[in-house]
């Protein structure tokens, strides 16, 4: 797993979520994320250092959700 660094002009700074949506821009916290959630968000490491994707965490209501959010076309896509 490579160090996350995500770059200062990133196309996801213009993003605008709610505050309850947190973005995850440390390797620390995109592991936790991963082992909390059971799943490969860590695998996602390139793709952000890249800038093509950014992901998110959520809680609410007790469950904990991850986002990741792409640009296409000049729009914001979730997956």
């Amino acid at each position: 797993m490579k160090p996350i660094k995500v770059k200062e002009n990133s196309k996801f700074n213009t993003l605008k979520l709610p505050k309850k949506y947190k973005r995850i821009t440390t390797t620390r916290r995109l592991v936790q994320e991963g082992t909390w959630q059971k799943h490969c968000v860590t695998t996602y490491d390139e793709e952000i250092n890249k800038d093509k994707c950014a992901i998110y965490s959520l809680l609410e209501d007790g469950n904990r959700y991850t986002i990741e959010i792409r640009k296409h076309r000049n729009k914001f896509i979730c997956r």
